[in-house]
């Protein structure tokens, strides 16, 4: 069994100008015709920080490609908000509820785990 790791870059990674930077899934084999394969190979891909801007919609075209997508996040956004007693300007459902919503559109089937990585 084969899987992939996505980590996603912090904030500080987009400092450097767009054509010095590196997308980071250029560098991950998320298909098997890197290898030489005519057919897409189906992977198991973790996707650190899934909760957050970016990483909710890398988990969408993950999972959407039909890789196996567990998502990891501490949910750490989430409660600064509640540390400070504001919320977002923009309203974010709970990731329950994000993923019953991906499944009843796509049919396809996300994990998470609450975990401090």
């Amino acid at each position: 069994i084969s899987f992939v790791i996505a980590v996603l870059p912090s904030v500080a990674a987009f400092t450097a100008p767009l054509a010095q930077q590196t997308p980071r899934f250029d560098l991950l084999t998320l298909n098997a015709e890197a290898n030489g394969s005519s057919t897409a190979e189906k992977k198991k891909v973790i996707v650190l920080g899934g909760d957050g801007f970016c990483g909710w919609p890398t988990s969408l075209y993950l999972s959407d490609q039909g890789h196996d997508v567990v998502i990891v996040d501490n949910l750490s956004r989430r409660k600064i908000d509640l540390d400070l007693g504001c919320d977002s300007l923009t309203p974010i459902s709970s990731m329950e509820t994000r993923i019953d919503a991906w499944k009843e559109v796509s049919g396809k089937e996300m994990k998470f785990v609450n975990m401090d990585v």
